[in-house]
């Protein structure tokens, strides 16, 4: 399954309970060209619907716009309300208290995907125009989580530890003023890496055999005295998939590929009978090649890399 996203912007983000900035920014406010910032200072561009964080980094910095004076200002990346749209997972989340509430009004969507999660439930529901429920489902992310099978276990074994991701399919796709609402559910703070909604495409039967991998960007360095040293770099996961499609129909494959060249997409690898973390990733797709195998199938191989 590839799954084209649709970009998230202030348009079509309907609502959001996410505080704008979080509690571990001091001072931010939006961006005002006319007031003169001091070297630490840290903004919100653009104003009123800032979705990005900046640092000035010098004093009697006036008249210099965020993002188009980078000797002026650092960028610190997305604000919290919007770090879930970003481009990242794992340290980069959207936080809020007990609940994270989102409401997406856009149409064609058939699919919310939702990675980085540190929470115990989340709850999808489709509305129409005039914002009622058309149906409404929880997913428990312990479900599938390993339960104590002992006494001993349950007091000195590991905790049940609740699932990061949630891929699911709506009953039918959005159509033009209809919306969704996500609600991720927590104790406490609850957190999510990257929320996305997108258009789902069938590739063809996954078979056996896909190969998860871990990409390592982890470096030697060397400095002047010849001295080496391991500097930890980001992960990503890597997944190779070979899955068989009718012959003849490579080319409409072919196409639905294309049209998400250099965009991030979400590829699920599961099959009907699998539901594993390890064979969905949200990133690009690196490489795909065919392996004709008669006149009535063919194979395609396709390596789908996660971002970091």
């Amino acid at each position: 399954m590839l799954i084209e996203l649709v970009d998230i912007t202030s348009l079509n983000l309907g609502s959001s309970n996410i505080p704008r900035v979080d509690s571990g920014v001091d001072g931010a406010a939006d961006y005002d060209s006319g007031t003169t910032y001091a070297e630490g200072d840290k903004v919100i561009y653009p104003p009123a619907t800032g979705t990005d964080l900046y640092e000035s980094l010098e004093n009697s910095n006036q008249g210099n716009q965020p993002g188009t004076s980078p000797t002026k200002w650092l960028h610190f990346g997305k604000v919290n309300r919007w770090r879930m749209f970003d481009s990242y997972i794992g340290g980069s989340q959207s936080e809020a208290t007990d609940e994270i509430e989102v409401v997406i009004a856009q149409s064609s969507i058939t699919h919310v995907t939702l990675f980085g999660l540190d929470a115990t439930s989340v709850v999808i529901s489709h509305l129409d125009a005039d914002d009622a429920v058309l149906y409404s489902t929880e997913y428990d992310l312990f479900e599938n989580a390993l339960l104590p099978t002992d006494y001993y276990d349950f007091f000195f074994g590991p905790a049940p530890k609740a699932a990061t991701q949630l891929i699911q399919p709506l009953r039918y796709s959005t159509v033009e003023g209809e919306k969704v609402k996500i609600e991720i559910r927590k104790t406490g703070t609850v957190k999510c890496g990257k929320l996305a909604v997108g258009y789902g495409h069938t590739l063809g039967t996954v078979q056996k055999g896909v190969e998860p991998r871990l990409l390592d960007y982890s470096k030697y360095q060397t400095d002047t005295f010849g001295r080496t040293t391991l500097a930890q770099g980001a992960a990503a996961k890597l997944l190779q998939v070979s899955f068989l499609v009718r012959s003849g129909s490579e080319s409409h494959v072919w196409s639905q590929i294309e049209k998400v060249r250099g965009k991030l997409s979400v590829f699920d690898f599961n099959s009907q009978h699998t539901d594993h973390e390890i064979l969905a990733l949200i990133g690009y797709y690196r490489d795909m090649y065919e392996v004709m195998e008669d006149k009535n199938k063919t194979y395609l191989i396709l390596e789908a890399v996660g971002t970091t």
